[in-house]
């Protein structure tokens, strides 16, 4: 439910709803569960750009699953160091962002594909790293690699790399291959018809479409074409 809410912008909620969990974690004596609610603690707080909280809410989940070596806290680990290194990315805090990496790299080797976190999550959220960074380059090589692993059935996996990835090419004047690639996404963003989604894909086409490219008839076509299939753009 919290995850559900989370992806439909209802922060408030979507943090009631993963309250609830963690409370009847503790309850339960659950330590994996504690640990994975306080990680969409950590994602709600990023998503409202209060980073150093996100990091706090990562730091006490990784404490509490502490040396646990099963391989869903090998995996809630790896995912918590990822995003650790976004959110320390965020507050230009680049060597923490390297560390943490680095650090969720070394769990990788250890872990089955799996659609929470496994290596293509980890090139997915380098990545992001790369785009905040303005490393458009790195970014790109890090989007295709995860774009390359992907199960084509990964829907919300597909949406959330092709979509900074149509960003990053935008970024570094390779219009035509930008266009191609957000041409890819919307079929994944029909699919999850989440207010998230649709936002960064708005916020896509509004600054590194129309303010980049203002009188390029290839992106006003495609911009009218998207805006038919996808009305539920705010651009």
């Amino acid at each position: 439910m919290g995850a559900a809410l989370y992806f439909q912008q209802r922060y408030k909620e979507a943090f009631y709803a993963h309250n609830r969990g963690y409370l009847a974690a503790i309850e339960s004596h659950d330590t994996w569960n504690i640990a994975e609610s306080l990680s969409w603690a950590a994602y709600i707080y990023q998503e409202c750009n209060q980073h150093a909280k996100a990091i706090e809410a990562i730091q006490e989940a990784l404490k509490i699953i502490g040396n646990r070596q099963d391989e869903a806290s090998r995996r809630l680990k790896a995912h918590l160091f990822a995003c650790w290194a976004e959110n320390a990315t965020m507050l230009h805090e680049k060597r923490t962002a390297s560390e943490k990496l680095e650090s969720s790299e070394a769990l990788l080797n250890q872990l089955a594909p799996n659609e929470e976190f496994d290596r293509t999550k980890w090139h997915q959220q380098a990545g992001n790293c790369a785009m905040i960074n303005g490393d458009y380059a790195t970014a790109i090589r890090h989007f295709q690699e995860a774009l390359g692993s992907l199960p084509q059935h990964w829907t919300l996996r597909h949406a959330i790399t092709l979509v900074p990835l149509a960003s990053a090419y935008a970024r570094i004047g390779e219009r035509e291959k930008s266009l191609e690639i957000a041409d890819k996404a919307v079929p994944a963003l029909t699919a999850m018809n989440a207010t998230l989604m649709f936002q960064q894909f708005t916020n896509y086409i509004r600054h590194d479409l129309i303010e980049a490219y203002p009188r390029d008839s290839q992106v006003q076509s495609f911009v009218t074409i998207t805006r038919q299939r996808l009305p539920e753009l705010s651009c």
